[in-house]
């Protein structure tokens, strides 16, 4: 049995507007979010992907589902007390929001190196009832234009 990583997130660190590419489109605004993933578990962990939640300030909601393809590419193998931290983004129709979710993770045998979307995974081949699967709750935090405060 592994304790679960702790993901942390940053605060949105960017906003920006992009113009509509249509008299009938909507302007969308780009928020760029930082996950810190923190092993404190005694075991090499690998994230092997995310389920996003992403809700516009209007009620609109749209999902990621990519369990199985990382993040940014990456499939990383976290080391006891070590950290992967990475970068990405999204994009809603009005000027807040928020995003919460989960990573999906696996309790790896130590030394495993990290892999690469593409790359053979043997997590991956796993049943979903296997014990060494498990998931890392993240958010929800806020995706805000302007001064930050929700």
């Amino acid at each position: 049995d592994v304790d679960s990583p702790r993901p942390r997130v940053s605060p949105p660190s960017y906003f920006g507007r992009r113009p509509p590419c249509s008299p009938t489109a909507h302007a969308k605004f780009m928020f760029m979010y930082r996950i810190r993933v923190d092993n404190l578990s005694a075991a090499d962990v690998q994230v092997l992907g995310r389920t996003w939640n992403i809700a516009n300030g209007d009620g609109g909601t749209q999902e990621v589902d990519a369990p199985d393809t990382g993040v940014v590419g990456h499939l990383p193998v976290i080391a006891p007390g070590r950290s992967f931290e990475y970068m990405s983004g999204a994009e809603i129709t009005t000027p807040a929001g928020h995003m919460a979710g989960i990573l999906h993770m696996a309790a790896v045998d130590g030394g495993r190196p990290s892999s690469f979307v593409g790359d053979e995974v043997e997590a991956l081949g796993w049943e979903s009832d296997d014990g060494r699967l498990f998931h890392a709750q993240v958010g929800p935090f806020p995706l805000t234009a302007g001064d930050g405060k929700t």
